[in-house]
């Protein structure tokens, strides 16, 4: 709720900052890729959100001029995925860890495909009306199964962009400074 608060004081210049943000890319990285794009997404689904917070979703749609998600989490479900197999003992984002953030963050409920927590499972009406998206991710991210599986389905509905995979590289990769001396980071 508070990104979706925050994008729209940005996006509708209700703000005190001394700028105004146009045009506007939206961006996160890992969960921040999901909480990013579910603020995009939320009013769309409205008739998806908890009631107490539904009413505040009732606003027309407004996209940003694009979207880049580095490494997102866009699939809460537990369903082993290739990636997640590969790569379960990943060093920042071993397969305990992932179920356990995904666990506190849909607060182990049985929503999980629910497209608010899991956009992934967006209807194509709903992906169709994305700027374009941008995706980056590393080819040893135990998350590159929800980057791919994402992009996959945005591309078939028309989304323009592109999906970037840096094959050496692992989960949050741009967070790391002392990384950034390497040539497949620096070229992300």
């Amino acid at each position: 709720l508070r990104v979706f608060q925050t994008y729209r004081a940005l996006r509708e210049h209700r703000h005190d900052l001394p700028f105004v943000a146009s045009p506007l890319v939206v961006s996160g990285l890992s969960a921040g890729g999901n909480l990013a794009l579910s603020a995009l997404l939320a009013p769309m689904l409205q008739h998806r959100a908890p009631a107490e917070v539904a009413e505040q979703f009732a606003v027309p749609p407004l996209m940003p001029a694009a979207i880049l998600l580095l490494c997102p989490t866009l699939n809460l479900s537990r369903s082993p995925s290739p990636s997640r197999i590969c790569f379960a003992s990943d060093v920042l984002l071993p397969l305990p860890f992932l179920k356990a953030f995904a666990s506190a963050y849909d607060q182990c409920t049985d929503h999980v495909i629910d497209p608010l927590l899991s956009p992934v499972f967006a209807a194509d009406e709903v992906l169709r009306r994305l700027p374009p998206t941008h995706l980056q991710c590393g080819g040893l991210d135990p998350l590159l199964d929800d980057s791919v599986d994402f992009n996959t389905r945005i591309r078939r509905v028309g989304v323009p962009g592109e999906l970037t995979i840096f094959r050496s590289l692992p989960h949050t990769y741009v967070s790391f400074p002392h990384w950034h001396a390497m040539p497949e980071v620096e070229a992300a």
